[in-house]
């Protein structure tokens, strides 16, 4: 056998054996975050500014972090996944509610709007052009 695919065969035989690695170690690599009871977890959220959020009949259902001004705009709904809590995403409620955003959104300036009618205004023509029958 050559020296050329020996290389290749052992390049293979290498990455079967990392993939049959990772397949047998696949449930230590899950991610389960940390658990705290209620107690110590409201403790945890009340550091952090958030405080409880609980239905009509008084259980818990979630966190929730009020407005400084005590007058929100609007409101938002994290969901996390099962990386962590509400808790661990107060970097959001700290975006979301920063006195000022930056608005990030292109403004449009009149090349655009030019192309924009001019490939609008191409377009119908061109539809026009294909759904009427060619003279013969």
């Amino acid at each position: 056998m050559s020296p050329v695919p020996r290389a290749i065969l052992a390049a293979a035989a290498l990455v079967a054996g990392l993939l049959l690695l990772l397949f047998l170690a696949q449930r230590k690599l899950l991610y389960f975050p940390a658990r705290y009871g209620l107690e110590d977890a409201v403790r945890e959220a009340g550091r952090l500014g958030f405080e409880p959020w609980r239905d009509a009949d008084g259980a818990f259902t979630g966190w929730r972090a009020p407005h400084p001004s005590g007058a929100a705009r609007a409101r938002a709904i994290v969901l996390h996944g099962n990386a962590g809590s509400a808790i661990d995403r107060g970097y959001l409620r700290d975006v979301i509610q920063a006195p000022e955003l930056v608005d990030f959104t292109p403004d449009e300036n009149l090349a655009d709007r030019v192309a924009r009618r001019l490939g609008t205004t191409m377009a119908r023509w061109a539809g026009y052009e294909l759904r009427t029958p060619a003279l013969r």
